[in-house]
């Protein structure tokens, strides 16, 4: 740099200058130049440099210094550091405005640097592209970008300019993937020949093409007999390691040509239109059946014996093993067991016993070929098991009546068997013989009581307990006279029948005697035989609780027409009749005769209740808890007994019923006598 001459004021003129170069506005030196130009050197460092002389004369006199240049230095680049943005794949071609943050020039100040000018911005699909697209100033730190137009990524990248002229390293802030096209279809498309195996086994087809770049993320994959086929179900999307390989599943719905068709989808979830990459002739016969069906006889055994059936037949894999059922279901399919092969130990089954109870058990099998293949389910063997025996009765002539006039009889026979049914019957122990629902017998020998028995026997061998039927046989009508019979006792009558052929109007005399005491009758009634049959009725209600008999006379012939009971009463009205509303039954009673106290309480409303036992003295003997229900008679048993289980003492006892607050509801006596 040179500078303009300076003047000297006496005239002794400038013999030279002293110089200062540096970053000091003020600085001053005793550098000394003969001349007024100075060359500068090499900058080390950025910042404001200043030229400064004094002009010094030949006297020596030195003048003010003065500053001659002012140089501005900025070597180094702007920073400019940015966090680079990703758009991984979209179908929008317009990307949104982009923004960054100011960079920063120098690096001891804005006073040591010249500041930040602008930036330089490329748009385009080079990922180190630097061809400047624009240029933006300082305080304008955006870019929208432009719509892109094809599928490649996109990159926005930025350059800081300082007013020096430095540009820092070109930065990208965003990477922006666009792809608008669905991918295409794989190229693979291979069709076997007719096979007969179930088992396409695995099957990889070569990776699709994507339009734009993005990529194949997966397939749907459908499986099926439709040469159209597609299956859009998440479950048949697949986008692991082996995207592009399936394993079919065994065939099993017959025969026919199967389709593996398959869908790709790129990373933008743009899907390809479905393409056919496997065409599968699948045509076959499952194996066929075993031509045993054999059932057994009814059996009472619950253990099976072994069973072997014969072989099923299949083409040209052949068999494998065998599916087994044992059940009572006729149609069942549930394998209880597999046995591989087809020699005779795969061929037979030992079945468990028939732990389900009785009834018809099926062994069925479903044969396999050598594909896995399966056939249909038969039924080889069917095993009848029984152990119930049958059931029954027996009734001797029509309408059970208590009398016979005749040793000729016919008994009618009730039987039935759950499964295997009734077969044979044995009555009165003479040999076993077909079953009929009736048969006539004559009985043996002698007026009397006679007893049928019979025993019944099902298919299985299992024979009923043995039912009986009695009847009393009365010869003495055999060639004239009356036939009687009787009901039981009902509301304090007797309803005597009979048959007669004696005259009509003939009279009759009905005589009671009690069993203990046959020879004196305690109700003696006379009617009218009005007609060759009929019923009369007679009143037994004045009768004590006892067994009696029952006697007929016609013209001096005496019948004995049955014995019949008259039931002691279940229910006395309180003791003595007193009304109240506990009582017990008998009263007294005798614990030490077996018998028990039946005590017996009305209630008004249902709830639980308590009765207690107390004696003369007012020392509770005995209690107990029942839930009463109102409107009928409550009962509780006293065995007479105490609450140390001891045997109570003869003597009158107090009756209290409370209810479960312990307020008292009705009170009674009864009283305990043991001889």
């Amino acid at each position: 740099f040179t500078w303009e001459t300076a003047p000297d004021g006496r005239g002794s003129g400038v013999a030279g200058y002293h110089v200062y170069w540096g970053l000091n506005p003020n600085g001053v030196s005793t550098d000394y130049l003969e001349n007024n130009t100075f060359v500068i050197p090499e900058l080390a460092e950025d910042g404001k440099y200043y030229l400064r002389v004094r002009a010094i004369d030949i006297a020596g006199n030195a003048g003010n210094w003065t500053l001659v240049y002012k140089y501005w230095y900025d070597g180094s680049a702007p920073l400019f550091v940015v966090e680079q943005r990703s758009v991984l794949w979209t179908a929008n071609p317009d990307p949104a405005m982009v923004s960054w943050d100011e960079a920063l020039d120098g690096s001891i100040g804005e006073s040591a640097s010249s500041g930040v000018a602008g930036y330089n911005i490329y748009w385009g699909d080079d990922p180190s592209g630097n061809t400047i697209t624009l240029q933006r100033s300082k305080e304008n730190k955006q870019y929208d970008p432009p719509p892109c137009l094809t599928g490649d990524p996109h990159y926005l990248r930025v350059q800081a300019v300082d007013n020096a002229g430095n540009v820092s390293e070109w930065q990208t802030l965003l990477m922006y993937q666009y792809d608008n096209l669905p991918p295409g279809i794989s190229a693979t498309n291979i069709t076997v020949g007719e096979t007969n195996n179930p088992y396409a086994g695995v099957f990889t087809w070569a990776e699709a093409s994507d339009g734009r770049g993005s990529g194949i993320n997966g397939y749907y994959v459908c499986w099926s007999s439709q040469p159209d086929g597609e299956d859009n179900s998440e479950a048949a999307y697949q986008n692991d390691l082996h995207k592009n390989s399936y394993e079919p599943p065994m065939i099993t719905s017959g025969g026919g040509t199967y389709y593996l068709r398959v869908k790709a989808v790129d990373n933008m979830g743009l899907a390809g239109a479905w393409s056919t990459v496997l065409t599968y002739p699948y045509y076959f016969t499952t194996p066929g059946i075993s031509a045993t069906n054999e059932i057994s006889d009814w059996t009472k055994e619950a253990d099976p014996p072994y069973f072997e059936w014969q072989d099923a037949t299949d083409k040209p894999s052949g068999i494998s093993g065998y599916n087994i059922y044992w059940g009572q279901d006729s149609d069942g399919t549930t394998a209880l067991a597999y046995q591989a092969g087809n020699d005779q130990a795969a061929r037979g089954y030992d079945p468990p016993s028939c732990a389900a109870g009785d009834g018809l058990y099926y062994l069925r099998v479903q044969a396999v070929d050598d594909y896995g293949a399966p056939g249909e389910w038969s039924t080889v063997y069917a095993y009848r098991y029984d152990s119930a025996a049958p059931t029954g009765s027996l009734i001797i002539n029509a309408g059970n009546p208590e009398y016979a006039s005749s040793d000729n009889v016919v008994l009618y026979l009730n039987y039935t068997d759950a499964h295997s049914g009734v077969t044979l019957m044995n009555i009165n122990d003479l040999g076993w013989e077909a079953v009929a629902p009736a048969k006539e017998l004559t009985l043996s020998a002698g007026d009397g009581e006679k007893t049928v028995s019979v025993r019944y026997q099902d298919a299985a061998g299992n024979i009923s307990p043995e039912y009986t039927d009695n009847i009393i046989l009365n010869s003495a009508i055999l060639s004239g006279g009356t036939l009687f019979t009787l009901s039981e006792p009902d509301n304090g009558r007797i309803i005597i029948s009979w048959i007669s052929t004696a005259p009509l109007n003939t009279p009759v005399t009905f005589s009671v005697m009690p069993l203990a005491n046959t020879a004196n009758p305690v109700l003696v009634s006379d009617n009218i035989l009005s007609a060759s049959s009929g019923d009369s009725v007679l009143d037994v209600s004045s009768l004590a609780p006892d067994n009696y008999e029952l006697h007929g006379e016609v013209d001096g012939a005496v019948y004995i027409i049955g014995v019949f009971s008259i039931a002691k009463p279940q229910r006395v009205s309180g003791s003595g009749g007193t009304g109240e509303q506990v009582w017990s039954y008998p009263n007294p009673f005798s614990p030490d005769n077996g018998q028990e106290a039946k005590i017996a309480y009305l209630v008004k409303a249902d709830g639980w209740t308590r009765v207690y036992v107390y004696d003369a003295r007012g020392r509770r003997v005995w209690q107990t808890e029942n839930y009463a229900r109102a409107g009928q008679d409550n009962i509780v048993l006293w065995d007479g007994r105490n609450n140390q289980g001891r045997l109570a003492a003869n003597g009158l006892y107090i009756l209290i019923v409370t209810d479960e607050k312990g307020r008292i509801i009705t009170k009674g006596r009864l009283a305990l006598y043991d001889e």
